[in-house]
């Protein structure tokens, strides 16, 4: 019996940027680690969710209507039901030295915030 609007269900995921394969989000911590994406702040277990109730993109949210418990799928969601298309403008390259003292503690896929903005090192 499939899920329907509405069920809960604990989900455990990884999602990766298909183009490039790199993880940014886990639920398990083996994944994390091994991807250097490990929060010792982080709870690592499975994810509540409400199907078709969008508390997860809707491209996971929609291959979550068709799937049955204990299933195990690989879901590719297409920018326009995930976080939209990738736009260049949005890239920008911070010299080290506008880091500060903190230059030395940042590796790449960290998040850091500069001038009221967030983004995250993809390389050093």
């Amino acid at each position: 019996m499939t899920f329907q609007k509405g069920t809960l269900v604990l989900v455990d995921y990884t999602a990766k940027v298909k183009d490039t394969n790199e993880v940014f989000e886990t639920t398990k911590e083996d994944d994390a680690k091994a991807h250097s994406i490990h929060d010792t702040n982080k709870r690592y277990q499975p994810r509540l969710i409400s199907v078709g109730e969008s508390w997860v993109l809707k491209g996971l949210d929609d291959a979550l209507l068709d799937t049955n418990v204990g299933d195990k799928l690989t879901v590719e969601v297409p920018p326009e039901k995930g976080f939209g298309s990738r736009d260049p403008a949005k890239v920008r390259m911070i010299p080290l030295r506008k880091l500060g003292d903190d230059a030395e503690k940042v590796s790449v896929g960290d998040t850091i915030e500069i001038d009221e903005r967030t983004g995250i090192i993809r390389f050093i």
